[in-house]
């Protein structure tokens, strides 16, 4: 899909363009079983129109302001073509929310309020298929993660650090993608499992100062622990694929 100009049941024009190729969206990985990309919206600044058509988890990098302001989103019933009244919805760092599309396309644009203070960013990982590897990790709430979202097709986890301390030695065996939400000095140690062989030391990821929005994507399964070594708390989140044949067409 290219740019397109939308006639609207009501006479209205709309120009409309694929997300990749709206200004505000970058993308930032791409593979074969995901896609990668941040959305970042300066104060009172207003997105294309544009489509996205796979399942998608959104994750919240940076709100804007200490507080949260609210992000107003604006959407068109593609089969009626019918235009929604705006939605106004508040949004914080960390915060997740996931659009399933299945054979659907939606096409929205958003806003930020123009009283923040910052950019509104977020962290879009599209889902594309599943690697070979799978698991659930269902232990890790035992390692410093809560579960926050629990879907069919992936799993959501938040890592919260106090100053010094540790996650334990744990396995995440299922493809994932780890997003930092604030910064924080990391020491870690474990292996990556890749193809029978065990890779230790300087092939692990987790080992970096942080900044909020950095991610890593880990197809490989892994044993680690992690160490907050910074002087401040380190919160994460993980986006955790669900086993293969689950994931909807």
């Amino acid at each position: 899909m290219k740019w397109q100009k939308w006639s609207l049941s009501d006479g209205r024009v709309l120009d409309v363009v694929p997300w990749t190729e709206e200004p505000m969206h970058h993308c930032l990985h791409k593979a074969d079983w995901c896609v990668v990309y941040e959305a970042r919206l300066p104060p009172g600044t207003t997105t294309m129109w544009h489509v996205h058509d796979k399942n998608t988890v959104y994750v919240c990098i940076e709100d804007g302001s200490e507080r949260g302001k609210p992000v107003i989103s604006t959407a068109v019933n593609d089969a009626e073509d019918v235009l929604h009244d705006p939605v106004e919805f508040e949004v914080g760092c960390g915060d997740t929310f996931c659009m399933w599309h299945a054979d659907k396309t939606f096409t929205h644009q958003v806003s930020a309020h123009e009283s923040n203070v910052g950019e509104t960013r977020f962290l879009g990982i599209e889902i594309l298929c599943t690697p070979g590897i799978s698991g659930r990790n269902d232990e890790l709430q035992n390692f410093q993660y809560t579960l926050v979202e629990d879907r069919d097709v992936v799993k959501i986890w938040k890592l919260y650090l106090l100053p010094n301390s540790t996650t334990g030695m744990h396995s995440i065996t299922a493809p994932s993608v780890f997003v930092a939400l604030s910064e924080g000095n990391l020491e870690s140690n474990g292996s990556v499992r890749n193809e029978g062989m065990n890779r230790s030391g300087a092939a692990f990821p987790f080992q970096a100062l942080y900044y909020p929005g950095q991610f890593h994507v880990l197809e490989d399964p892994m044993e680690l622990c992690i160490v907050n070594r910074g002087p401040g708390h380190f919160e994460a989140m993980l986006v955790q694929w669900a086993s293969p044949g689950s994931l909807p067409d």
